[in-house]
């Protein structure tokens, strides 16, 4: 945990059911704090007093990481910035999270990158992590200096909300990536398939007049980047996996020792289809509910 986010006079946390997947522990013990950091960890109890704090009944965790959010600076201040996004994943219990390239200007190159990290240092409250753009501008057209963005401080490569149809274009950059160690963070939509709609091929667009989106956009393309992976032995990492046989795919890829993994958002945990009738333009999104 960043000491930063450690207020001095804290000295332990007691009475929690800690959950440490990396420790392999779930089970109540208590936390010691010296220095803003954990300097123990056991069923030893603490002295009653100013700087505890009694977890009884509270899950406590090591810092969550969010792989996928939109800080939008440079660029996008009104929607977002450096300090505000950093602040509320500090509030939720993140310490860490990757920031997606879809900035203005993108963040396709070693200037764009350098600017991020000096506002995380002047501004954020924890650890931030920048993703380069896989494509210049993210066109899908033209591939970015993977090395020299690797160097200047990036931790991965996105195509992030403009999916690579090019498939000889992505091989060329998984290649790269993987000469560099680097994940590779799929936006799966094939727009041949998926074209102007906005939302779910289903009862809700029928109902609605809407053109919809069938699953097989996204299916197709996690299907060809699957068979990537497992070409170059790039990691691939699925951005929000909304289909249940892109679950299946992931899985099958998974056992059969293909380096992907994948995430899921809590919209698409929660919502479906039907919200677009109470919600309208806020519930359209790519994937679609």
């Amino acid at each position: 945990m960043p000491s930063n986010l450690v207020h001095s006079s804290i000295r332990a946390i007691v009475g929690g059911k800690i959950i440490d997947p990396a420790n392999n522990l779930s089970e109540e013990r208590n936390i010691f704090i010296e220095d803003c950091g954990i300097s123990e960890v056991s069923r030893r109890s603490a002295e009653k007093g100013e700087g505890v704090i009694d977890a009884t009944g509270m899950i406590v965790t090591p810092g969550f990481i969010d792989l996928h959010c939109h800080l939008r600076e440079p660029g996008g201040e009104k929607k977002e910035d450096i300090e505000s996004g950093t602040a509320s994943a500090a509030a939720g219990g993140y310490t860490t999270v990757l920031c997606m390239p879809n900035t203005n200007p993108t963040n396709d190159n070693p200037r764009v990158t350098r600017y991020i990290l000096s506002r995380m240092q002047q501004s954020s409250l924890i650890r931030l992590l920048p993703v380069g753009a896989l494509s210049k501008e993210l066109k899908g057209e033209e591939i970015v200096d993977i090395k020299t963005m690797n160097k200047s401080g990036v931790c991965a490569f996105s195509d992030d909300g403009c999916c690579m149809q090019n498939a000889s274009l992505m091989n060329q950059a998984c290649k790269i990536a993987k000469e560099e160690s680097c994940i590779v963070i799929d936006h799966a939509e094939d727009t041949a398939i998926s074209q102007d709609a906005k939302v779910h091929d289903g009862k809700i667009a029928k109902r609605m007049g809407l053109s919809g989106i069938p699953p097989d956009a996204e299916n197709s393309i996690i299907e060809r980047d699957i068979r990537l992976a497992q070409e170059t032995r790039v990691h691939m990492h699925i951005a929000h996996l909304s289909t249940k046989e892109g679950v299946r795919m992931v899985r099958r890829a998974k056992e059969q020792g293909i380096s992907v993994s994948a995430e899921v958002t809590p919209h698409h945990l929660t919502l479906n289809e039907e919200a677009i009738e109470h919600f309208g333009p806020l519930a359209i999104m790519k994937p679609p509910l």
